[in-house]
């Protein structure tokens, strides 16, 4: 039998497997749900194990097993219960995942439950038996019959429960590949937009030095164009001035002459 029961489920010790990708960024209530999805697995794969021994039990230790599984499938109501209740306080984002995973278990959970309800008519036909053996009636092949038809379909029953279980395994695993693939390409992302933004500011910075050149070179040849006003300036007034130096020379100091 268990030895934790309810109170270990309220505080599990243990985080399930996956637990550790998002660290502390994971939400409160997708924690609380794989803390319960963890417990409720390990639970289900005992009482998984025990199904299977049912038929190779005989007398009280069957009724006994029996009795461990039907506790123990009542914990894993407990467990989906919470689970359950963990969903609704979700936002819608994470709702989607979560549910499917808890109609998932939920189909678990009813396999357990039809193993159980072969193992128990398997009990009662085998106690049938026992009785008319112990009466002194020989039992009816029908009894026979029927007794082996339940035998048959409770192995078929844990059979697919162990392949389910299987295949839920392979699917966590898949989704706990799947999301650390997305962190890691989130990171990269992330690299990526950082390399960007320091692009941009350097590009924002080359136009502000383009701008300061081009002020520069504007002034420059602006410049350039007032300093060659004033030679030109200036060499019109040398010319002017040797002009009217000729002028007086010539035409001025000739009539003085005469």
């Amino acid at each position: 039998p268990r030895g934790h029961g309810l109170t270990a489920r309220h505080h599990p010790a243990t985080p399930p497997p996956g637990a550790h990708l998002a660290g502390s960024e994971r939400p409160v209530m997708a924690k609380m749900f794989e803390n319960y999805e963890h417990e409720f697995k390990q639970l289900t794969s005992t009482t998984y194990s025990k199904i299977t021994q049912v038929p190779n039990a005989h007398g009280d230790d069957k009724q006994r097993a029996i009795s461990e599984v039907s506790k123990e499938i009542s914990e894993a109501e407990e467990l989906l219960k919470q689970m359950d209740l963990e969903v609704r306080s979700m936002t819608a984002d994470q709702k989607s995942e979560h549910q499917a995973r808890l109609r998932s278990h939920k189909a678990t959970l009813g396999d357990l439950k039809s193993a159980l309800s072969e193992a128990r008519a398997a009990f009662s036909s085998a106690v049938t038996a026992r009785e008319e053996l112990l009466g002194g009636a020989r039992p009816s092949p029908e009894l026979h019959a029927e007794a082996h038809s339940q035998r048959q379909r409770l192995l078929q029953q844990t059979d697919s429960l162990h392949k389910s279980t299987r295949q839920l395994e392979d699917t966590r695993r898949m989704v706990a590949e799947t999301e650390e693939i997305g962190l890691n390409i989130m990171g990269d992302l992330a690299r990526d937009r950082s390399k960007l933004e320091g692009m941009v500011q350097t590009m924002d910075q080359v136009d502000s030095d383009l701008d300061r050149s081009r002020r520069i070179l504007t002034a420059m040849a602006r410049r350039a164009m007032a300093n060659k006003l004033i030679m030109v300036f200036i060499i019109a007034a040398l010319v002017l001035f040797i002009v009217l130096i000729v002028y007086l020379q010539w035409f001025v100091g000739d009539g003085k002459r005469d």
